[in-house]
């Protein structure tokens, strides 16, 4: 199966972007996670100068239904918390992408890895996107099998545009046309191709690193 490794610059807020908004020197990372009674239970690892200022802090989050320390170690405290479920990791489980962990929060930023069909991360991205959610595909492992690299609309739209022509020099059929021949509209067909191609060419670039 796949890893991406996704780069989120500017995630959705909640009480651990805040943290790590507010303290970009340190690192917090959560450890392990898994649905509790009324949200998440999460282990979280802060990697900080200030421990006694990241206590502090948690003390004081709404959003925490609670936490306790479980181990410290100078600039390492260890926290199991309970909390409401992110709408990021709402997403992920919706699309069926397996988390892998560490995911890293830094400055505001969150990069996690995960363990992935094609389909799945065609799926999550797509739910980035439509939630508005900026991210970067930092690196990717790739599966050998070929057939899950695209959705299966996807392998549709470029079947046909390879079919008719479309990359050919000079085309032999125009989006306009491949669109009509798909009973779509115009964008929608250039937005299928667009998506098809990137992965495409993800995938090829991915192999030759």
């Amino acid at each position: 199966m796949p890893r991406v490794q996704i780069e989120i610059p500017d995630p959705p807020a909640n009480w651990l972007v805040a943290l790590s908004s507010s303290h970009p020197e340190d690192e917090f990372r959560i450890l392990a996670s898994y649905p509790g009674e009324s949200g998440t239970v999460g282990i979280l690892e802060a990697r900080t100068r200030n421990p006694d200022v990241i206590r502090k802090e948690l003390d004081e989050v709404e959003d925490l239904h609670s936490f306790r320390e479980m181990d410290s170690d100078g600039e390492v405290v260890i926290i199991e918390y309970r909390s409401p479920k992110p709408k990021m990791q709402r997403l992920v489980s919706e699309s069926g992408t397996v988390p892998r962990y560490p995911v890293v929060f830094r400055d505001g930023t969150v990069t996690a890895t995960q363990a992935t069909s094609h389909a799945q991360l065609s799926e999550l991205t797509d739910s980035f996107e439509s939630a508005g959610i900026a991210y970067n595909i930092r690196s990717l492992v790739q599966s050998l099998d070929p057939n899950d690299l695209i959705t299966a609309r996807q392998q549709q739209f470029i079947e046909k545009a390879v079919d008719r022509g479309y990359y050919e020099t000079p085309r032999r059929c125009t989006l306009t046309e491949l669109a009509a021949e798909m009973d779509v509209h115009k964008t929608t067909a250039g937005d299928v191709l667009h998506r098809a191609e990137r992965r495409i060419i993800t995938e090829f670039v991915a192999r030759q690193s």
